[in-house]
Protein backbone atom coordinates (compact mmCIF):
# COMPACT_ATOMS: atom_id res chain seq x y z
CA UNK A 1 0.00 0.00 0.00
CA UNK A 2 2.19 3.03 -1.10
CA UNK A 3 1.45 6.68 -2.97
CA UNK A 4 4.06 5.62 -5.30
CA UNK A 5 2.70 3.60 -8.25
CA UNK A 6 3.88 0.71 -10.49
CA UNK A 7 3.48 1.17 -13.94
CA UNK A 8 6.71 -0.79 -15.92
CA UNK A 9 5.95 -4.39 -15.10
CA UNK A 10 5.38 -6.74 -17.54
CA UNK A 11 1.44 -7.45 -17.51
CA UNK A 12 1.08 -9.25 -21.26
CA UNK A 13 -0.61 -13.12 -20.80
CA UNK A 14 1.64 -14.28 -23.85
CA UNK A 15 4.83 -11.79 -22.98
CA UNK A 16 8.39 -14.08 -23.38
CA UNK A 17 10.54 -14.46 -20.19
CA UNK A 18 12.63 -11.27 -20.18
CA UNK A 19 16.40 -12.37 -20.46
CA UNK A 20 17.01 -10.41 -17.58
CA UNK A 21 20.84 -11.94 -17.13
CA UNK A 22 22.43 -9.70 -20.13
CA UNK A 23 21.31 -6.86 -17.69
CA UNK A 24 23.72 -8.17 -15.07
CA UNK A 25 27.06 -6.63 -14.72
CA UNK A 26 29.83 -8.63 -14.98
CA UNK A 27 31.14 -6.93 -12.17
CA UNK A 28 28.36 -7.65 -9.74
CA UNK A 29 29.80 -9.63 -6.48
CA UNK A 30 26.20 -11.01 -6.61
CA UNK A 31 26.24 -14.56 -8.65
CA UNK A 32 24.70 -13.84 -12.37
CA UNK A 33 23.52 -17.54 -12.67
CA UNK A 34 21.04 -18.61 -9.98
CA UNK A 35 20.34 -22.11 -9.09
CA UNK A 36 16.33 -23.52 -9.70
CA UNK A 37 15.08 -24.12 -6.25
CA UNK A 38 12.60 -26.83 -6.47
CA UNK A 39 9.89 -27.28 -3.66
CA UNK A 40 6.37 -27.63 -3.70
CA UNK A 41 5.26 -25.30 -1.18
CA UNK A 42 3.96 -22.32 -3.87
CA UNK A 43 2.68 -24.68 -6.17
CA UNK A 44 0.45 -26.50 -3.16
CA UNK A 45 -0.93 -22.86 -2.01
CA UNK A 46 -4.06 -22.34 -1.59
CA UNK A 47 -6.10 -21.39 -4.94
CA UNK A 48 -9.23 -19.84 -4.56
CA UNK A 49 -10.47 -21.44 -8.52
CA UNK A 50 -11.07 -24.70 -6.38
CA UNK A 51 -14.04 -23.05 -4.11
CA UNK A 52 -17.17 -23.70 -3.67
CA UNK A 53 -18.94 -22.62 -6.64
CA UNK A 54 -18.06 -23.60 -9.83
CA UNK A 55 -14.20 -21.87 -11.08
CA UNK A 56 -15.59 -19.71 -13.55
CA UNK A 57 -17.15 -17.43 -10.56
CA UNK A 58 -14.27 -18.39 -7.83
CA UNK A 59 -12.05 -16.56 -10.32
CA UNK A 60 -14.08 -13.83 -11.02
CA UNK A 61 -14.89 -13.24 -7.33
CA UNK A 62 -11.20 -13.86 -5.85
CA UNK A 63 -9.75 -12.41 -8.85
CA UNK A 64 -12.01 -9.34 -8.11
CA UNK A 65 -11.27 -9.51 -4.76
CA UNK A 66 -7.56 -10.00 -4.71
CA UNK A 67 -7.30 -7.08 -7.68
CA UNK A 68 -9.50 -4.71 -5.94
CA UNK A 69 -8.09 -4.71 -2.30
CA UNK A 70 -4.96 -6.09 -2.53
CA UNK A 71 -3.13 -5.68 -5.72
CA UNK A 72 -4.86 -3.20 -7.97
CA UNK A 73 -2.17 -3.37 -10.43
CA UNK A 74 -2.02 -6.49 -11.55
CA UNK A 75 -5.67 -5.66 -13.41
CA UNK A 76 -4.10 -3.57 -15.86
CA UNK A 77 -1.54 -3.59 -17.75
CA UNK A 78 0.22 -0.24 -17.23
CA UNK A 79 2.88 -1.17 -19.50
CA UNK A 80 0.36 0.60 -22.40
CA UNK A 81 -1.06 2.93 -20.06
CA UNK A 82 -0.20 6.27 -22.14
CA UNK A 83 -2.02 4.35 -25.30
CA UNK A 84 -5.00 4.21 -23.28
CA UNK A 85 -7.47 7.35 -22.73
CA UNK A 86 -9.38 6.37 -19.85
CA UNK A 87 -6.57 5.20 -18.07
CA UNK A 88 -4.68 8.58 -18.42
CA UNK A 89 -7.65 10.45 -17.55
CA UNK A 90 -7.89 8.63 -14.25
CA UNK A 91 -4.43 7.58 -13.23
CA UNK A 92 -2.00 11.02 -14.97
CA UNK A 93 -0.53 11.67 -11.51
CA UNK A 94 0.19 7.88 -11.30
CA UNK A 95 1.09 7.33 -14.63
CA UNK A 96 3.67 10.30 -13.95
CA UNK A 97 4.74 9.38 -10.88
CA UNK A 98 5.89 5.86 -12.27
CA UNK A 99 7.44 7.56 -15.26
CA UNK A 100 9.93 9.27 -12.94
CA UNK A 101 10.62 6.54 -11.09
CA UNK A 102 11.86 4.87 -14.16
CA UNK A 103 13.82 8.08 -15.13
CA UNK A 104 15.06 7.91 -11.48
CA UNK A 105 16.37 4.10 -11.98
CA UNK A 106 17.76 4.81 -15.54
CA UNK A 107 19.72 8.03 -13.49
CA UNK A 108 20.86 5.72 -10.51
CA UNK A 109 22.23 3.33 -13.09
CA UNK A 110 24.40 5.82 -15.15
CA UNK A 111 22.24 5.12 -18.57
CA UNK A 112 21.21 8.43 -18.65
CA UNK A 113 22.51 12.13 -17.04
CA UNK A 114 21.04 13.44 -14.73
CA UNK A 115 20.62 13.93 -10.78
CA UNK A 116 17.47 13.94 -8.15
CA UNK A 117 18.28 17.25 -6.11
CA UNK A 118 16.08 16.05 -3.26
CA UNK A 119 19.26 13.94 -2.78
CA UNK A 120 22.36 15.95 -1.26
CA UNK A 121 24.41 12.68 -1.84
CA UNK A 122 22.81 11.32 -5.40
CA UNK A 123 26.20 11.60 -7.40
CA UNK A 124 27.88 10.40 -4.60
CA UNK A 125 26.12 7.14 -3.53
CA UNK A 126 25.29 6.28 -7.24
CA UNK A 127 29.03 6.06 -7.74
CA UNK A 128 29.15 3.98 -4.65
CA UNK A 129 26.36 1.36 -5.64
CA UNK A 130 25.53 -0.30 -8.70
CA UNK A 131 22.22 -1.90 -9.63
CA UNK A 132 21.27 -5.04 -11.69
CA UNK A 133 18.48 -7.25 -12.15
CA UNK A 134 18.41 -10.80 -11.53
CA UNK A 135 16.41 -13.83 -12.13
CA UNK A 136 15.24 -16.25 -9.82
CA UNK A 137 13.78 -19.17 -10.53
CA UNK A 138 11.18 -21.67 -8.57
CA UNK A 139 9.92 -25.23 -9.95
CA UNK A 140 7.15 -26.02 -7.73
CA UNK A 141 4.86 -29.28 -9.03
CA UNK A 142 4.20 -28.71 -12.86
CA UNK A 143 4.74 -25.02 -12.38
CA UNK A 144 8.22 -22.65 -13.03
CA UNK A 145 7.43 -19.36 -11.31
CA UNK A 146 9.66 -16.79 -12.75
CA UNK A 147 10.13 -14.17 -10.23
CA UNK A 148 12.76 -11.10 -11.06
CA UNK A 149 15.25 -9.24 -7.70
CA UNK A 150 16.59 -6.37 -8.09
CA UNK A 151 20.05 -6.04 -6.60
CA UNK A 152 21.82 -2.85 -5.15
CA UNK A 153 24.93 -3.20 -3.73
CA UNK A 154 28.46 -1.88 -3.22
CA UNK A 155 30.94 -2.05 -6.15
CA UNK A 156 33.12 -3.28 -3.55
CA UNK A 157 30.75 -5.24 -1.51
CA UNK A 158 33.07 -8.33 -1.46
CA UNK A 159 36.23 -6.80 0.18
CA UNK A 160 34.28 -4.26 2.44
CA UNK A 161 32.94 -4.76 5.62
CA UNK A 162 31.41 -2.26 5.54
CA UNK A 163 29.06 -2.87 2.30
CA UNK A 164 25.82 -3.01 1.90
CA UNK A 165 23.60 -5.38 -0.34
CA UNK A 166 20.22 -4.81 -1.04
CA UNK A 167 17.80 -7.71 -2.46
CA UNK A 168 14.41 -5.77 -3.93
CA UNK A 169 11.22 -7.90 -4.56
CA UNK A 170 8.11 -6.52 -5.63
CA UNK A 171 4.53 -8.23 -6.12
CA UNK A 172 4.68 -7.39 -9.74
CA UNK A 173 6.33 -8.00 -12.98
CA UNK A 174 6.52 -11.70 -12.65
CA UNK A 175 6.29 -15.28 -15.07
CA UNK A 176 4.87 -18.53 -14.22
CA UNK A 177 4.84 -21.18 -17.03
CA UNK A 178 3.24 -24.72 -17.49
CA UNK A 179 2.59 -27.26 -20.42
CA UNK A 180 5.38 -24.35 -22.26
CA UNK A 181 2.55 -21.41 -22.10
CA UNK A 182 4.24 -18.33 -20.47
CA UNK A 183 1.64 -16.23 -18.08
CA UNK A 184 1.61 -13.78 -15.99
CA UNK A 185 1.89 -14.67 -12.24
CA UNK A 186 -1.40 -15.46 -10.83
CA UNK A 187 -1.21 -15.92 -7.09
CA UNK A 188 -4.49 -17.34 -6.09
CA UNK A 189 -4.63 -16.50 -2.25
CA UNK A 190 -2.64 -14.38 0.17
CA UNK A 191 -0.92 -17.51 1.21
CA UNK A 192 0.73 -17.84 -2.37
CA UNK A 193 1.52 -14.06 -2.51
CA UNK A 194 2.97 -14.17 0.80
CA UNK A 195 4.99 -17.53 -0.44
CA UNK A 196 6.47 -16.21 -3.03
CA UNK A 197 9.19 -13.72 -1.27
CA UNK A 198 9.32 -16.66 1.56
CA UNK A 199 10.70 -18.78 -1.58
CA UNK A 200 12.90 -16.57 -2.91
CA UNK A 201 14.47 -16.73 0.35
CA UNK A 202 15.18 -20.59 0.52
CA UNK A 203 16.28 -19.78 -3.19
CA UNK A 204 18.35 -17.53 -1.54
CA UNK A 205 20.36 -20.11 0.89
CA UNK A 206 20.12 -22.35 -1.77
CA UNK A 207 22.43 -20.47 -3.37
CA UNK A 208 24.39 -19.64 -0.08
CA UNK A 209 23.70 -16.56 -0.10
CA UNK A 210 23.48 -15.48 3.63
CA UNK A 211 20.84 -12.75 4.06
CA UNK A 212 21.55 -11.14 7.36
CA UNK A 213 17.87 -8.68 7.52
CA UNK A 214 14.52 -9.19 5.99
CA UNK A 215 12.48 -5.69 5.65
CA UNK A 216 8.50 -5.47 5.22
CA UNK A 217 7.36 -2.74 3.95
CA UNK A 218 3.65 -2.63 4.32
CA UNK A 219 1.56 -5.22 2.38
CA UNK A 220 5.02 -7.00 2.55
CA UNK A 221 4.30 -8.21 5.94
CA UNK A 222 2.35 -11.19 4.36
CA UNK A 223 5.91 -12.72 3.72
CA UNK A 224 6.11 -12.61 7.95
CA UNK A 225 2.10 -14.38 7.19
CA UNK A 226 3.93 -17.63 5.30
CA UNK A 227 7.23 -17.47 7.89
CA UNK A 228 6.47 -20.51 8.93
CA UNK A 229 7.11 -22.73 5.59
CA UNK A 230 10.73 -21.51 6.31
CA UNK A 231 13.33 -23.43 8.33
CA UNK A 232 14.70 -22.04 11.00
CA UNK A 233 18.20 -21.30 9.42
CA UNK A 234 16.37 -19.63 6.79
CA UNK A 235 14.88 -16.48 8.52
CA UNK A 236 17.42 -13.71 8.99
CA UNK A 237 18.45 -12.60 12.37
CA UNK A 238 17.11 -8.75 11.74
CA UNK A 239 13.37 -8.58 10.79
CA UNK A 240 12.42 -4.91 9.88
CA UNK A 241 8.37 -4.65 9.79
CA UNK A 242 7.87 -0.88 8.38
CA UNK A 243 4.24 0.10 8.34
CA UNK A 244 3.15 -3.12 8.37
CA UNK A 245 -0.20 -5.12 7.67
CA UNK A 246 -1.42 -6.08 11.11
CA UNK A 247 -4.39 -8.32 9.96
CA UNK A 248 -6.84 -8.05 7.17
CA UNK A 249 -9.57 -8.74 10.08
CA UNK A 250 -8.54 -5.45 11.81
CA UNK A 251 -8.14 -3.70 8.59
CA UNK A 252 -11.73 -4.10 7.34
CA UNK A 253 -13.34 -3.51 10.25
CA UNK A 254 -11.92 -0.20 10.56
CA UNK A 255 -11.74 1.42 6.78
CA UNK A 256 -15.42 0.00 5.71
CA UNK A 257 -18.93 0.38 7.57
CA UNK A 258 -21.05 -2.32 8.77
CA UNK A 259 -22.22 -4.60 7.69
CA UNK A 260 -20.15 -4.38 4.55
CA UNK A 261 -16.92 -4.87 6.08
CA UNK A 262 -18.39 -8.52 7.47
CA UNK A 263 -19.77 -9.23 3.96
CA UNK A 264 -16.11 -8.18 2.56
CA UNK A 265 -14.24 -10.25 5.03
CA UNK A 266 -16.78 -12.92 4.85
CA UNK A 267 -15.85 -12.88 1.29
CA UNK A 268 -12.16 -12.49 1.64
CA UNK A 269 -11.73 -15.25 4.12
CA UNK A 270 -13.29 -17.75 2.24
CA UNK A 271 -11.35 -17.13 -1.05
CA UNK A 272 -8.34 -17.60 1.01
CA UNK A 273 -7.74 -13.79 0.79
CA UNK A 274 -7.27 -13.76 4.48
CA UNK A 275 -3.83 -12.49 6.41
CA UNK A 276 -2.90 -12.84 10.15
CA UNK A 277 1.12 -11.65 10.56
CA UNK A 278 0.47 -10.13 13.86
CA UNK A 279 -0.87 -14.27 14.83
CA UNK A 280 1.33 -15.56 12.68
CA UNK A 281 4.81 -14.34 13.37
CA UNK A 282 5.15 -14.45 17.23
CA UNK A 283 3.86 -18.11 16.73
CA UNK A 284 6.68 -18.87 14.57
CA UNK A 285 9.39 -17.44 17.35
CA UNK A 286 7.61 -19.19 19.50
CA UNK A 287 8.27 -22.21 17.71
CA UNK A 288 11.92 -21.50 17.13
CA UNK A 289 12.19 -22.00 20.90
CA UNK A 290 16.25 -20.91 21.89
CA UNK A 291 17.01 -19.95 18.25
CA UNK A 292 14.79 -16.59 18.50
CA UNK A 293 16.80 -15.22 21.27
CA UNK A 294 19.58 -14.20 18.48
CA UNK A 295 16.82 -12.16 16.30
CA UNK A 296 16.09 -8.77 16.53
CA UNK A 297 12.56 -7.54 15.19
CA UNK A 298 12.68 -3.63 14.40
CA UNK A 299 8.69 -2.29 13.99
CA UNK A 300 8.34 1.53 12.94
CA UNK A 301 4.87 2.77 12.75
CA UNK A 302 3.12 6.10 11.67
CA UNK A 303 1.06 7.43 14.57
CA UNK A 304 -1.63 8.41 11.73
CA UNK A 305 -0.99 6.03 9.08
CA UNK A 306 -4.12 6.02 7.21
CA UNK A 307 -4.08 2.01 6.60
CA UNK A 308 -2.85 0.45 10.11
CA UNK A 309 -2.61 3.06 12.86
CA UNK A 310 -5.08 3.32 15.52
CA UNK A 311 -7.34 0.48 16.12
CA UNK A 312 -5.42 -0.94 12.62
CA UNK A 313 -1.94 -0.91 14.44
CA UNK A 314 -0.18 -3.61 16.59
CA UNK A 315 -1.88 -4.81 20.00
CA UNK A 316 0.43 -4.58 23.20
CA UNK A 317 0.35 -8.16 23.25
CA UNK A 318 2.00 -8.45 19.79
CA UNK A 319 5.65 -7.18 21.66
CA UNK A 320 5.29 -9.13 24.78
CA UNK A 321 4.82 -12.21 22.76
CA UNK A 322 7.97 -11.58 20.72
CA UNK A 323 9.90 -10.57 24.11
CA UNK A 324 9.04 -13.54 25.38
CA UNK A 325 10.52 -15.81 23.04
CA UNK A 326 14.00 -14.23 24.09
CA UNK A 327 14.17 -11.38 20.93
CA UNK A 328 15.24 -8.32 21.28
CA UNK A 329 12.08 -5.87 20.53
CA UNK A 330 12.66 -1.82 19.00
CA UNK A 331 9.59 -0.37 18.07
CA UNK A 332 9.42 3.04 16.74
CA UNK A 333 6.34 5.01 16.38
CA UNK A 334 6.55 8.28 13.50
CA UNK A 335 4.75 11.48 13.12
CA UNK A 336 5.16 14.05 10.46
CA UNK A 337 2.66 16.94 11.87
CA UNK A 338 2.14 18.99 8.43
CA UNK A 339 1.60 15.64 6.43
CA UNK A 340 -1.86 14.21 5.46
CA UNK A 341 -2.59 10.69 7.10
CA UNK A 342 -2.76 9.04 2.88
CA UNK A 343 0.86 10.26 2.66
CA UNK A 344 2.28 9.31 6.08
CA UNK A 345 2.14 5.55 5.12
CA UNK A 346 4.41 6.28 2.15
CA UNK A 347 6.15 8.94 3.36
CA UNK A 348 10.12 8.73 2.39
CA UNK A 349 12.11 7.39 5.15
CA UNK A 350 14.51 10.91 5.70
CA UNK A 351 10.80 12.29 6.07
CA UNK A 352 10.46 10.54 9.28
CA UNK A 353 11.95 12.00 12.02
CA UNK A 354 13.01 11.57 15.45
CA UNK A 355 11.77 14.54 17.07
CA UNK A 356 9.78 13.73 20.58
CA UNK A 357 8.43 17.45 20.34
CA UNK A 358 6.26 16.78 17.33
CA UNK A 359 5.12 13.43 18.67
CA UNK A 360 7.61 10.99 17.97
CA UNK A 361 7.95 7.78 20.82
CA UNK A 362 10.51 5.66 20.22
CA UNK A 363 10.86 2.67 22.54
CA UNK A 364 14.42 1.20 22.76
CA UNK A 365 14.64 2.05 19.02
CA UNK A 366 17.87 1.08 17.24
CA UNK A 367 20.48 3.51 17.27
CA UNK A 368 18.40 6.54 17.13
CA UNK A 369 19.23 10.44 18.06
CA UNK A 370 16.73 12.92 18.78
CA UNK A 371 15.86 14.56 15.37
CA UNK A 372 17.69 12.25 12.99
CA UNK A 373 15.93 10.23 10.27
CA UNK A 374 15.03 7.30 10.18
CA UNK A 375 16.61 6.74 6.81
CA UNK A 376 20.47 7.60 9.29
CA UNK A 377 18.87 4.84 11.42
CA UNK A 378 18.53 2.27 9.29
CA UNK A 379 21.73 3.13 7.64
CA UNK A 380 23.67 2.22 10.85
CA UNK A 381 21.72 -0.49 11.32
CA UNK A 382 22.80 -1.91 7.91
CA UNK A 383 26.40 -0.98 8.75
CA UNK A 384 28.24 -4.06 10.06
CA UNK A 385 31.25 -3.78 11.42
CA UNK A 386 32.99 -6.86 10.32
CA UNK A 387 31.00 -8.02 7.42
CA UNK A 388 28.95 -7.00 4.46
CA UNK A 389 25.44 -6.88 5.25
CA UNK A 390 22.57 -8.05 2.93
CA UNK A 391 18.59 -7.23 3.17
CA UNK A 392 15.89 -8.86 1.51
CA UNK A 393 13.74 -6.05 0.99
CA UNK A 394 9.63 -6.68 -0.15
CA UNK A 395 7.65 -3.66 -0.87
CA UNK A 396 4.13 -2.95 -0.58
CA UNK A 397 1.05 -3.66 -2.89
CA UNK A 398 1.43 -0.49 -5.36
CA UNK A 399 5.52 -0.70 -5.62
CA UNK A 400 7.55 -1.72 -8.65
CA UNK A 401 11.02 -2.54 -8.36
CA UNK A 402 11.38 1.31 -9.19
CA UNK A 403 9.74 2.15 -6.04
CA UNK A 404 11.12 0.29 -4.02
CA UNK A 405 14.12 1.62 -5.12
CA UNK A 406 13.28 4.84 -4.75
CA UNK A 407 12.19 4.49 -1.31
CA UNK A 408 15.29 2.76 -0.56
CA UNK A 409 17.66 5.93 -2.14
CA UNK A 410 17.51 8.17 1.71
CA UNK A 411 18.83 4.94 2.92
CA UNK A 412 21.99 4.99 0.85
CA UNK A 413 22.08 9.12 1.26
CA UNK A 414 22.22 8.97 4.28
CA UNK A 415 25.10 6.56 4.26
CA UNK A 416 27.11 8.59 2.18
CA UNK A 417 26.39 11.25 4.37
CA UNK A 418 27.18 9.51 7.68
CA UNK A 419 30.45 8.11 6.14
CA UNK A 420 31.84 11.29 4.99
Amino acid sequence: MSTLSQVSSSKSPTSKIPNIQEKTSSESSFPSSIKTLHSPTLGNAYDYSKGWLPSIFNNFLGGFLRDQFYLPNNKMDMTKAHEIQEIKNEHEFLIKTGQYLSHFTDMFKGEIEGVDNTFSEFGQFKKLFKVTDTPIRIQSNDITYHFTVRIVESKDFKNNPNGMRFILFSFYGHQQEKDSQVTQWDPKSLEAVGLAPVEILKTLKHNNIDVDSLFCFSLGALTLDAVHHLDEDVLPDTVIIDRGLTSINKVSSSILFWPLNRLIYNLAWGYGLDANPEKHFPNYLEKLSEKAKNKKVVVIESKVDSYFSGDRSYDEDYFKRIEKTGASVFHGQFLAPIIHPRAQHALRRDHLINNPNSGATLNNFIDSHDHESLADSLSKLFKSKDKPHTCFMVGGNKDSLDTILYMLAPVLNSHCVINK
